[in-house]
């Protein structure tokens, strides 16, 4: 894919370039990490162009912060602007080859553009790197992205991998479930969402994979009990009126 220039260097720029970065005092290192902390807590809030304003001060002030190009590009992907998002994912691993982050993220983007072997060689080398918690992550969202490309025996590794993991993630939990329905293991999937489904981490979307998972193996009780749960807990949900139009008559 072609890629735009985004600026021109002066000869005096790469003089300057090659001498190195001017060094961060300890004010401004501090300035740039409140601007910092403020675009993420806008970033998590939804609040996508305050956060990119905020970042970007914060790039300005000090451009040598990888961990500021990841956040960078993660609320440019939020704001949909997928390539100048991968310049700050590669731009961050320029400056620190091993963070996790960077290549995860990078690897989710290249997943969100059909871009399978990108991804699958991203997650390898955040795999790498990754331990404990970041571990598990990478290997959930590998996990993840193949099932989105249909590699259901590589998706079934590696979310099996993160479970071992954390074994009471919701989200491994839930995608394990999904990948097993996909691959008409029902009885599997439903055990999953069994435990998914009598934790405080049920939602509209697992109780709706349960209800369909308990259609097919024709458990009709399983699908009137799940469907009450559905409707006392969300009302308003499409999930709710899926059900409602499919099955409420059927009882």
């Amino acid at each position: 894919m072609m890629r735009r220039a985004l600026w021109v260097l002066s000869a005096c720029a790469v003089l300057m370039a090659c001498a190195g970065p001017a060094p961060i005092d300890t004010a401004a290192r501090e300035r740039a990490s409140i601007r910092l902390a403020l675009a993420q807590a806008y970033h998590e809030e939804g609040q996508h162009r305050v956060a990119l304003e905020e970042v970007e001060r914060s790039l300005a002030i000090d451009a040598q912060q990888a961990t500021a190009h990841v956040l960078h590009g993660l609320i440019l992907m939020a704001l949909r602007q997928l390539e100048p998002a991968r310049s700050s994912l590669d731009r961050a691993l320029a400056l620190d080859g091993r963070l996790v982050s960077a290549w995860h993220n990078r690897a989710w983007l290249s997943c969100q553009e059909g871009q399978w072997a990108s991804a699958q060689a991203d997650f390898a080398q955040a795999l790498v790197w990754a331990s404990g918690a970041e571990r598990a992550q990478a290997l959930m969202v590998d996990g993840v992205c193949a099932a989105r490309a249909q590699a259901w025996d590589r998706a079934e590794q590696r979310l099996t991998q993160a479970l071992d993991l954390e074994p009471q993630n919701p989200v491994a939990q839930y995608h394990w479930a999904h990948v097993q329905q996909s691959r008409g293991q029902w009885a599997q999937a439903q055990w999953a969402l069994q435990s998914l489904n009598t934790s405080p981490h049920a939602n509209a979307e697992s109780l709706w994979l349960a209800i369909l998972g308990a259609q097919e193996l024709g458990d009709t009780e399983a699908v009137f009990q799940w469907g009450q749960a559905l409707g006392q807990r969300y009302p308003q949900s499409p999930q709710w009126n899926a059900y409602q139009r499919k099955f409420v008559h059927d009882r």
